[in-house]
């Protein structure tokens, strides 16, 4: 018995040492920033640092924070601050699916544990409550389609109504010019003048409430919530800022992303630190919001994922944008003509 006794706490202790190991990863600051002492509290900073300096990463703690030695100090960062490379990707990965394997085991624990306490016709009694709450679900998920048909129905015959009163006005326009044939050429020509005037503001104003509608609704392609994981799922449709950019807003849970979809070839989209992709939007008050590449390598066109921290989502929504500048590994490409500029003031929103 000593012998197993041995056996056993040996076995621990090499366990013990081999999950204490930090990591040391080799990379850079990607921009300007600050070093905090203590995770999840960014109220007090312990060090500033500066955009290309070297530090190393020694673990990945979630919510997209590292834990980085920087010369004497050891401290947290985010890592939209960071030049992220493969063995960081790694740590993410690994931490993703400790947390992954540790909901699914607590939640197996949980449903033993319940199994074990209640008899047969309470499981029963469970399962009727969840059924009546599927079809509770199905019945406000129909009676919310419906109102959304309704919704969509009343808009589409304003516009029918409206179109319908300018083609009414026109009519009357001309009857009344019929009529007036006789009055003088100065006249004629100010009549005319005042008839197009006002059809030119009756086009304007139907053309800006239809905007201001879109501008006002969201439009999703997917809006759930994730029972297993118990987290909203949102993720609305690509809205068109250019003829050839399109952006996307992604919500899972607290995480939030934007996607940039550009058409022309400007290489590679890479998250790789010697030659990272990057997206950069500038604002009519002058602030830039930088994004950087947080997914796969793709060489099939400029698919670009970027994160979406909350002081970032504060700044898009001062100010609508004046530029955006895209990265690819071969070539960028800076936009100025964008069509929606007002897009993060009015869709950032949607994710609340």
């Amino acid at each position: 018995m000593t012998k197993h006794l041995y056996i056993l706490l040996f076995t621990l202790f090499f366990a013990s040492n081999i999950f204490s190991q930090e990591a040391s990863i080799a990379t850079k600051f990607a921009q300007d920033g600050y070093l905090f002492e203590k995770l999840n509290d960014y109220s007090q900073p312990l060090v500033q640092f500066k955009e290309n300096e070297k530090c190393i990463i020694t673990a990945f703690l979630g919510s997209y924070t590292y834990k980085v030695k920087y010369k004497e100090w050891t401290g947290f960062v985010k890592d939209q601050y960071l030049f992220i490379n493969e063995e960081m990707m790694d740590l993410y990965f690994d931490h993703e699916e400790k947390q992954r394997e540790k909901a699914i085991k607590e939640r197996k624990n949980r449903q033993r544990k319940i199994f074990q306490i209640v008899n047969k016709d309470s499981i029963a009694k469970a399962k009727e409550d969840e059924r009546k709450a599927l079809a509770t679900q199905k019945r406000n998920d129909s009676i919310a389609k419906v109102a959304e048909n309704k919704h969509k129905a009343l808009i589409l015959q304003k516009r029918n109504d409206s179109i319908t009163k300018t083609k009414e006005d026109e009519r009357k326009a001309l009857a009344t010019q019929k009529r007036n044939d006789s009055i003088a050429k100065v006249t004629e020509n100010k009549r005319k003048a005042l008839i197009l005037q006002k059809r030119n503001d009756s086009i304007t104003k139907t053309k800006e409430n239809e905007r201001n509608e879109f501008r006002r609704t969201c439009h999703y392609e997917i809006n759930e919530y994730d029972e297993f994981y118990k987290e909203e799922n949102i993720r609305t449709i690509p809205y068109e800022l250019n003829k050839k950019l399109t952006v996307e807003l992604y919500k899972q849970g607290r995480r939030v992303n934007v996607f940039f979809n550009f058409s022309e070839d400007l290489g590679c989209v890479s998250y790789l630190p010697n030659n990272r992709s990057y997206v950069k939007v500038k604002l009519e008050n002058n602030q830039t919001i930088s994004f950087y590449h947080s997914w796969d390598i793709d060489c099939e066109g400029f698919y670009f994922k970027g994160r979406l921290s909350s002081s970032q989502i504060i700044s898009l929504k001062k100010s609508p944008i004046k530029s955006i500048k895209l990265k690819g590994t071969k070539n960028f490409k800076e936009i100025t003509n964008i069509n929606y500029k007002e897009f993060f003031i009015d869709k950032l929103s949607c994710l609340e």
